[in-house]
């Protein structure tokens, strides 16, 4: 709407200072006829009428400049053969001259110079001067050709500042197009271990927190037990979900906050999976080379969403995590041997979809992030399985 009103705006003061240039054109134009007569009286109307037309033209000549060229140079030809003296008639012709260089085709602009400037000159030697040793039968066309020039100069000028604004714009919407994308990948990555952290810490909360108090009255040390899991695991829970607020914190806190969790602690996962009445078990083939963070942070959160959806949907179950790397891949397998398609659903496209939040979809994001992939679905034999392949080298 701004832009609009601008455009407006500026199509206004167009049109009102064509307007001034017309009205003093014609005082001009009118002026030097009456000196070159020496007098008004010298002049017929006639003549001055023409003058005042031609120079009045000028006022449309950003509508209609084919038009106002068209008229200004048949005005300026028919007041020079029979209306002399003409005065500076023709300065109406090279100001539309100078007009079409500017919003024309080059090569139609050049013929529609040259013919203006042929006629002003065959005019003034063939009518006026009755020969060629007046000035102004060269100068009069020469003047036309200065004004095509000035006016491919002139819009050869805009069109360049055009064309620096239009890359500045792209350069600016781009840049904005880039921040905002940053933004949403950054929201999106703090989603997905917001959603990680929180899901396994509460799933194995809500288990531990039904077996005490299942057992809180026949067996007090079983529901202890329960209860020093629940405190263990809200603990870690905490503890990850403070490091990931930090990385909302303002840029001069200087307080220390732990690593991103690796494939180092995964002992502490697989011992909170197999107290939260999930028994797990995870064998690591040939041992782990040094990973990069987001490979080994991506590893860990694919485990621990998997050990969640055990815990939330397999019911009595066992677990087992594979591990193996070769060169530049790590496999990861998942298996477990419950109810399998409880709480799973597959989309049209065979994808499977969490019915009860994200945690697939957000393993499958953290895979192909990283250029991996990952699959999930019910086992033949029963159960449910989750295989990931990630790179071991950082995408470029």
């Amino acid at each position: 709407m701004r832009n609009r009103l601008l455009v407006s705006r500026a199509s206004r003061l167009s049109a009102w200072g064509d307007w001034l240039l017309a009205t003093v054109l014609a005082v001009v134009l009118v002026g030097a006829r009456a000196l070159e007569a020496h007098g008004l009286q010298r002049a017929g109307w006639f003549g001055y009428a023409l003058t005042v037309f031609a120079a009045l033209a000028v006022a449309g000549r950003r509508r209609w400049p084919l038009a106002v060229f068209a008229s200004t140079l048949a005005l300026a030809a028919i007041a020079i053969a029979l209306a002399p003296p003409s005065g500076a008639i023709s300065l109406s012709v090279v100001i539309a001259v100078y007009t079409l260089a500017q919003v024309q085709e080059r090569r139609r602009a050049a013929v529609l110079a040259v013919l203006a400037g042929l006629a002003l000159g065959l005019v003034r030697g063939l009518l006026q001067y009755k020969g060629w040793s007046d000035s102004r039968t060269a100068a009069e066309p020469a003047a036309v050709l200065a004004a095509l020039f000035l006016g491919w100069a002139v819009s050869s000028e805009r069109a360049y500042i055009a064309s620096i604004k239009a890359r500045a714009d792209q350069a600016e919407r781009t840049r904005e197009d880039e921040a905002r994308r940053r933004v949403d990948a950054e929201r999106l990555r703090i989603a997905r271990e917001l959603h990680d952290v929180l899901a396994h810490g509460i799933a194995t909360i809500n288990v531990q927190a039904g077996v005490a108090a299942h057992v809180l009255r026949e067996r007090p040390d079983s529901a202890a037990e329960a209860l020093r899991t629940i405190k263990a695991t809200s603990k870690d829970a905490l503890r990850e979900l403070r490091n990931i607020l930090g990385v909302l914190r303002a840029a001069d806190d200087t307080e220390p906050r732990e690593p991103p969790p690796g494939l180092s602690q995964l002992h502490r996962l697989i011992d909170a999976t197999s107290e939260a009445g999930v028994p797990t078990r995870v064998t690591i083939c040939g041992g782990l080379p040094p990973l990069p963070a987001t490979v080994d942070l991506a590893a860990y959160r694919i485990v621990q969403e998997s050990l969640t959806n055990v815990v939330r949907h397999a019911g009595p179950a066992t677990a087992v995590v594979e591990i193996a790397c070769t060169a530049d891949t790590m496999l990861i397998s998942v298996d477990d041997d419950g109810h399998g398609t409880t709480g799973v659903s597959s989309n049209a496209n065979g994808r499977g979809l969490n019915a009860q939040g994200h945690g697939i979809v957000g393993m499958r994001e953290r895979a192909h992030a990283l250029g991996g992939e990952l699959e999930a679905g019910p086992c033949t034999h029963g159960g449910f399985r989750v295989r990931a392949r990630l790179p071991i080298t950082e995408p470029s």
